[in-house]
């Protein structure tokens, strides 16, 4: 039986892989959670774990840009989670390259939608900070491939501690589930993000899991964690001399996983190995074609799917300017021919998910289109709606299509009346309303004035 004492350098350990190399503002943020969940109302808090230091206190004040409503140096009031764990990930969206997973283990007689709420104000505050935060809220026992991540790069910031071992348990512990010899469930914790290179690195792992042929080893000699789980993977296709696989799954790791803080300097070791030190371009340097033909290459478009490289896209690959034009019934992008549509509102919608149109470009359309004189913000307003749950974007006309958000991608239906749909809606009204004059027909109308 694992005293508490080893668990916790277990932790250590595991933090050690990857905590010393986030970003100030990324660790600052990742110690605040706990009293992130305290501050505020309602409050909750974790085992064990104090509100918050007089330290955190004016950290929050920082990151809230209020005075914290939260009591200094003692325990909570009202515990209702049991454990806090945070699993860092690669990230293309943001300057840090990284993006935080929590798991949130509560208590029992704790309200999980309380608990929802409250995370979503936590991940409203980590966008504003430029990183996405995806929380898992949930006890019992925890699905094989989030176990295995949590017990290779899984660090509890309060709370009880993770086991794998039922006869381990105690007050101070919290089984999560065990990691098996082999993977046989593939179901996976979604992040907010989408990336061909995420994408394509958990389809293969789905097939190896499907096929029974995913062991789950939680260290290898020389391996960084975060890269162990696909090095079966490759050997794999290399025992099997299929070329092509094997640079697909190179690429994505290479792409993924280079710019990420904790495996930089691994992957220095291994593009080099791999002999790819002078292939591998770094995102700043991908234009939004190069990109999407990268993408197109690991992820095929599949049908009515809007051609974007990443969810959120990366700012870099905005454009100057932006002039909607039509050309043989057909709206489009003058400086983007990449995708061309009926509806000029899918056109724009698609520029912004896409990272073509951002806060600098300087939109462009015929006068005829009658769009608002607040496109531009209401385009730009769908960043954050999305982030909020939304899942289909619907125009003012609703027999004019709608676009479907799914998993990180956007994929255009031409079924009208999407509004009626089940899902989180989003309105996107672009176009002026005109109001028609009633015209009157003064014949006779003498009759009915009043004498």
């Amino acid at each position: 039986m694992y005293s508490s004492t080893a668990l916790v350098h277990k932790n250590i350990d595991r933090a050690r892989h990857w905590l010393p190399y986030c970003h100030p503002k990324l660790r600052d943020l990742i110690a605040l959670l706990p009293a992130f969940f305290c501050e505020g109302h309602p409050s909750i808090g974790t085992y064990g774990h104090k509100s918050c230091t007089t330290e955190e206190y004016h950290l929050l004040h920082n990151y809230l840009g209020k005075r914290p409503d939260i009591p200094i140096g003692r325990l909570p009031d009202r515990i209702g989670i049991d454990s806090l764990i945070v699993c860092a990930r690669p990230s293309l969206s943001n300057e840090y390259f990284s993006s935080v997973l929590l798991i949130c283990r509560p208590r029992t007689e704790s309200s999980p939608d309380e608990i929802e709420e409250k995370a979503q104000e936590i991940a409203r505050i980590y966008r504003r900070h430029g990183i996405s935060l995806t929380c898992v809220i949930k006890g019992g026992t925890l699905d094989q491939l989030l176990v295995y991540e949590i017990m290779r790069t899984g660090i509890v910031i309060a709370g009880k501690q993770p086991i794998t071992r039922t006869e381990n348990s105690s007050d101070s512990r919290t089984f999560i589930g065990e990691v098996p010899r082999l993977i046989t469930d593939s179901t996976r914790v979604e992040s907010h993000e989408w990336n061909p290179f995420q994408c394509f690195l958990d389809q293969k792992a789905d097939e190896f899991i499907n096929s029974g042929d995913y062991p789950a080893p939680l260290s290898i000699p020389g391996s960084n964690p975060f890269i162990i789980p696909y090095l079966h993977i490759l050997h794999r296709y290399d025992e099997n001399m299929d070329s092509e696989s094997i640079e697909k799954v190179r690429s994505s790791i290479s792409n993924l996983y280079t710019p990420f803080p904790p495996t930089h300097e691994a992957m220095q070791a291994l593009n080099k190995a791999w002999n790819m030190t002078g292939s591998y371009r770094s995102l700043e340097e991908m234009s939004f074609d190069n990109g999407l033909l990268l993408r197109k290459w690991l992820i095929p478009m599949e049908e009515n799917e809007l051609p974007v490289f990443s969810w959120p896209p990366p700012e870099h690959m905005a454009l100057p300017a932006a002039r909607l034009c039509q050309d043989k019934g057909l709206w489009s992008i003058r400086e983007a021919g990449q995708y061309r549509h009926s509806y000029p509102w899918v056109v724009l919608t698609w520029g912004v998910v896409a990272g073509l149109i951002n806060s600098g470009t300087q939109l462009s359309f015929p006068s005829s289109l009658l769009f608002r004189r607040d496109i531009k913000k209401r385009l730009l307003a769908l960043h954050e709606e999305i982030a909020q749950g939304a899942e289909i974007i619907v125009p003012e006309d609703h027999t004019k299509g709608s676009i479907q958000f799914r998993c990180g991608r956007f994929f255009f239906s031409d079924t009208p009346f999407a509004i009626l749909e089940k899902g989180n809606k989003y309105s996107l009204e672009l176009f002026e309303s005109i109001k028609k004059k009633a015209l009157l027909d003064d014949i006779d109308l003498d009759k009915y004035e009043k004498g």
